[in-house]
């Protein structure tokens, strides 16, 4: 990574500056203001990056196995560019450490957001021979989005909608990185990683199932936690841990409280109790703070949750149907010894029964109304962002008379 970073920063400032300089020789006058910055300066500087990062394939080739490695080798470039500008910039002006400081802390990172859709379409062009659409549709997104973000610092314009401008390009990058995680071939499932590491015996969290309190097998990795219940063979763990399985079991790096449906299941004893969950196959007690779920059905819903995320990525309008492959991942067994909800008591099964059909009939459906108000909204912003530059330059224009 740190010879893709140094390699392809070194190529991608060299190509830019030689089209800088062909730009000018064609007479090219390059205003620092929206129009320069959405269709010279975001153009220049992108598709230098993306001829960086074929360069660098002779050392990368053998590399990518992984979507998320397209992202993270175009990250590289981005950021070897980012920092011999910041270079550049720094050394022309006379407060150089306050001005390099600022760039690392902002424009590094911006530039990595803005380049990396074009990494996960290089890797998808390579690997699959085809998908060139997707590659010109990220091209044309880290042009326009990188010219929006300089346009706004051209003009000294107001503050929100800078970040507006980061924000959005940081979320896209996350979903990306989502989308690319949960296609990897590497990416472990919750059972697996309990069947691959030996547990600890620790003290016990209250099983919210049975009530046990006994000293419990633990399992751990990183921020995630939780323990089989040797009572019931459910697993509990805390509420915050919940969220880490699903960031690491189910893919997703983005804030995950869409996902959260407050104390939708009655307890099947007492109905007066309510449960949490997270997505679903799991129960979360407000007052506690913990949690309980059963293997298989966490097992099936973080491998319907990273469905939905390639889903999510590979039904937009400009997805190549040809590039379309998705499917559920086959369900890793479960432990013979493992008690799952099958195994239960029928009356117990008969209340799960109808707690799992009105949790399906709140969860509403997406109708051909909400894929029509997609559309609009994304052509609204579309013509918002085409439009916008010239408001502001008639904006100025008229108050400079």
């Amino acid at each position: 990574m740190l010879l893709v970073m140094i390699w392809g920063g070194i190529w991608s400032v060299g190509i830019s500056l030689g089209l800088y300089e062909f730009t000018d020789r064609l007479g090219v006058t390059i205003h620092k203001n929206f129009i320069g910055s959405i269709f010279i300066i975001g153009p220049i500087e992108e598709f230098s990056k993306l001829l960086a990062l074929i360069t660098s394939y002779i050392f990368i080739k053998n590399e990518l196995d992984e979507p998320a490695d397209g992202l993270i080798y175009m990250s590289c470039v981005a950021l070897g560019f980012s920092l011999i500008e910041n270079y550049f910039y720094a050394t022309r002006t006379a407060d150089s450490g306050y001005l390099l400081w600022l760039r690392l802390l902002i424009s590094t990172p911006a530039h990595v957001f803005f380049s990396a859709f074009m990494g996960l379409a290089f890797y998808t062009l390579i690997k699959q021979k085809k998908g060139f659409s997707i590659l010109v549709i990220s091209f044309v997104y880290a042009s326009l989005i990188h010219g929006l973000y300089n346009g706004v610092i051209f003009h000294n314009w107001i503050l929100i909608f800078f970040i507006l401008v980061v924000k959005f390009s940081h979320y896209w990058t996350l979903t990306l990185l989502s989308y690319a995680t949960s296609k990897s071939p590497y990416r472990e499932s919750i059972t697996k990683f309990i069947s691959n590491n030996k547990p600890i015996l620790k003290k016990g969290i209250e099983c919210l199932n049975c009530g046990d309190k006994a000293e419990k097998e633990t399992y751990q990795k990183g921020k995630i936690h939780f323990q089989k219940c040797g009572n019931c063979s459910c697993f509990v763990t805390s509420h915050n841990s919940i969220y880490h399985i699903f960031h690491h079991f189910g893919s997703d790096f983005r804030v995950l409280t869409d996902h959260y449906f407050k104390e939708r299941y009655s307890d099947i004893i007492d109905h007066d109790k309510k449960y949490s969950t997270l997505f679903k196959g799991n129960y979360i007690c407000e007052k506690s703070k913990n949690a309980y779920f059963f293997l298989d059905d966490l097992h099936s819903a973080l491998d319907e949750y990273n469905l939905n995320l390639q889903k999510h990525i590979e039904e937009k309008w400009w997805y190549p149907k040809s590039l379309l492959h998705y499917s559920m991942p086959q369900l890793e067994p479960v432990p013979q010894n493992a008690i799952t909800p099958k195994n239960l008591p029928k009356p117990i099964l008969r209340d799960l029964a109808f707690l799992e059909k009105t949790r399906k009939s709140d969860i509403p459906e997406e109708t051909e109304y909400n894929k029509s108000l997609q559309i609009i909204i994304f052509i609204f912003l579309i013509m918002l962002l085409i439009i916008f530059p010239f408001v502001i330059l008639f904006w100025e224009e008229y108050f400079n008379h």
